[in-house]
């Protein structure tokens, strides 16, 4: 793998849609906010908080930076008032709007996510009253159905 090029990104136009659909609903399971898929943030060209990869001629993106996610509830952490978000535990869903298809099978890949998370958290050597927290935080987009789950982020995604 090589890093894919900076233009692919900005353009958009070799992202890969399931792949970047399912980093959008992993960012919301965790909370996230400060990341970018397209465009340019901050003077930089793409990627805020994600790599691009170039993987037999699809470009796919790697997140990494959850310091401002509500799952990690950093003490630094503020609300991103791009999404009219009042604090660092709300979910906005930034991901564009895909056919209902892909959208269903993001979140079911990534429902399995929530257990994984909690055997990280409980061994991770956080405290008690930190993992119930996580815990709890973890179900939130899971404690609807799959159905509901994909209707809401149909109404939420990005034109």
């Amino acid at each position: 793998m090589r890093r894919g090029n900076s233009t692919a990104c900005a353009v958009g136009a070799r992202l890969e849609p399931a792949h970047a659909n399912l980093v959008a609903v992993f960012q919301y399971f965790i909370g996230n906010t400060d990341y970018s898929l397209q465009g340019r943030m901050r003077g930089r060209e793409c990627c805020h908080n994600a790599k691009g990869f170039d993987v037999g001629g699809e470009l796919l993106s790697v997140p990494y930076d959850f310091d401002y996610s509500g799952l990690v509830n950093a003490d630094y952490a503020g609300a991103n008032p791009i999404v009219n978000q009042t604090n660092v535990w709300q979910r906005s869903y930034l991901g564009a709007c895909i056919e209902r298809a892909i959208l269903e099978s993001s979140v079911s890949r990534l429902a399995p996510l929530q257990s994984e998370l909690a055997t990280l958290a409980e061994e991770s050597g956080l405290g008690g009253g930190q993992v119930r927290r996580v815990l709890r935080y973890l179900e939130g987009p899971l404690a609807q159905s799959p159905e509901r789950l994909v209707a809401r982020l149909e109404r939420a995604c990005r034109k």
